[in-house]
């Protein structure tokens, strides 16, 4: 195989770099040795030709011409095209820059991206990657009684312009008004070429309702958990406030004591899982009678309406337990007649007692179940029949639980409105 002069020489020049740079005479010697070698190959007449001008140029043959040598050594000029030695310092010099400046080279690149964009756009305006395709054929005739509404492209100040005869993808010469059939891509009267219909999206009126949030749902969220769990902000705020007077610990106690009993279903070892077993609000599961106790054959008697709350709960903490279960389970709970019936007795109790005061949390949780209640009466009257009687015990109630003044004034004007009735 012959190999050229300037490839013989690639190998070695690649191998001794430092070499080069550092020891001339290594170099002058390392290359007359491989010029040596090179003999034995087939091309004897290519390799002395080689020897001997290497041996010529050699600094060990020209010492006065080792400065110059060196740098003929060095870049590599003396051997290889100037345009390969420069591409090969440019790209050197290029990515030490590219080190020492990252973030130009960012911009750089993001440069070099939006070019492409806008390249890319204008190629495909270019090759009509962008066309609608066919006018709406009614509006051209003008006939489109869909309006705004079409789905179809209207070409402003087109309207009627065809006559009824035409057919679908028929066209109109914009220069001598000659009417072509859809198989034409020219004019058969002028060499003017069949328009292309281009427009930029614009989203109906149904997309628009679709693709927007629906305040309806937000109102509704809200509502039922008493904040919008997409927010951030409010759900932070909610929990923070529901949890005030809760420590870490006592609410990881409470989480354990809840997992053995709820979901392990453990026997109670302690004083809160009992209370925690005890408790109906949460999970609302009826498990029910098991199946050898139940006798399908047997007359249904008076069943005993059990009681939502633990024995031995105080008014305070009923007020605030049932309030909460309100929050939680919404105003479409089969058993909210229940709830509000014990909570309006609950909070007669509590009015009572001049002694005892709702909390904070307790107070706001209140009121926001009274909010949800009177929402889902003003919603559906005729579905909630039980909320005008529980909002008229409430009346009068409104100076003993320790309200604040705005949520006394809420709730008195919310009470003086089924008084009314």
């Amino acid at each position: 195989m012959k190999w050229p002069l300037s490839l013989s020489l690639v190998p070695f020049f690649a191998t001794s770099s430092h070499g080069l740079e550092t020891s001339s005479w290594r170099v002058g010697t390392s290359w007359i040795s491989y010029a040596r070698r090179t003999v034995t190959s087939t091309d004897t007449r290519q390799a002395n030709i080689f020897l001997k001008l290497v041996e010529t140029i050699s600094p060990t043959r020209i010492p006065c011409l080792v400065p110059n040598m060196r740098v003929s050594w060095s870049t590599g000029r003396a051997f290889f095209p100037s345009h390969v030695v420069d591409a090969l310092w440019l790209a050197k010099k290029d990515r030490l820059w590219a080190i020492e400046h990252p973030n130009e080279v960012l911009q750089q690149k993001e440069e070099e991206e939006r070019q492409w964009k806008l390249e890319e756009m204008a190629m495909e305006d270019e090759d009509g990657l962008n066309d609608y395709g066919q006018p709406c054929m009614d509006y051209l005739q003008g006939r489109c009684f869909w309006g705004d509404a079409c789905r179809l492209y209207h070409p402003p100040g087109e309207e009627g312009t065809m006559p009824l005869e035409c057919r679908l993808g028929d066209w109109k010469c914009s220069s001598c008004g000659a009417i072509n059939r859809h198989f034409q891509r020219r004019c058969s009267s002028c060499v003017r070429e069949k328009p292309q219909y281009k427009k930029g999206r614009k989203p109906t009126a149904e997309e628009a309702l679709l693709s927007s949030p629906d305040p309806n749902v937000y109102a509704a969220l809200r509502r039922q958990f008493g904040y919008d769990p997409n927010v951030v902000e409010e759900a932070v705020a909610h929990w923070k406030t529901r949890l005030e007077t809760t420590s870490i610990e006592e609410y990881k106690e409470e989480r354990c004591a809840a997992y053995r009993m709820r979901i392990l279903g453990r026997a109670p070892t302690s004083k809160l899982e009992e209370s925690i077993r005890l408790q109906k609000n949460y999970p609302d599961i009826d498990i029910g009678l098991p199946e050898d106790v139940v006798d399908p054959c047997a007359a249904p008697g008076r069943m005993e309406n059990e009681s939502l709350l633990p024995a031995g709960t105080s008014p305070v903490s009923a007020v605030g337990l049932l309030a909460q279960t309100i929050v939680e389970r919404g105003a479409r709970d089969p058993k909210l007649p229940q709830l509000l019936f014990e909570l309006a007795h609950q909070v007669k109790q509590v009015a009572r007692d001049s002694g005892i005061k709702l909390s904070l949390t307790q107070c706001e949780t209140l009121m926001t179940a009274c909010k949800i209640v009177f929402s889902a009466w003003g919603a559906d009257r005729g579905a909630t029949p039980f909320v005008p009687p529980f909002f008229k015990e409430l009346r009068h109630t409104e100076d003993g639980l320790g309200l604040s003044t705005e949520q006394q004034e809420h709730l008195t004007s919310i009470t003086k409105e089924f008084c009314t009735h």
